[in-house]
């Protein structure tokens, strides 16, 4: 088994993502504030954007694992739904196929 505690997945950043942060970057560089300043802005906008991943991260996975139930609940609804449909319909025939 894998070693849970040291485990990671990178996300890798999209060329969209990167071009924003470039044009920020580029706006940050004209704002008159002093060097402890933009440290400690910059510093907030990594820490936001590290818990949008890990957050945008769970709630996928939380997601992602509440489709396998689903799915065994939609397929045991349509054997149900067929089952009924067979015991009321099943005794009329289709008139409109021929058997050969």
């Amino acid at each position: 088994m894998e070693d849970i505690e040291n485990y990671s997945i990178e996300v890798p950043f999209s060329e969209e993502f990167k071009k924003l942060a470039k044009e920020t970057n580029d706006y940050l560089e004209t704002l008159p504030i002093n060097q402890e300043q933009m440290d400690k802005l910059v510093s907030y906008m990594i820490e936001n954007v590290e818990k949008a991943k890990l957050e945008g991260y769970a709630v996928g996975f939380s997601h992602g694992a509440k489709i396998k139930p689903m799915e065994k609940a939609v397929k045991q609804l349509a054997y149900k739904i067929k089952k009924y449909a067979y015991k009321k319909y099943a005794p009329i025939e289709d008139k409109t196929v021929k058997k050969s």
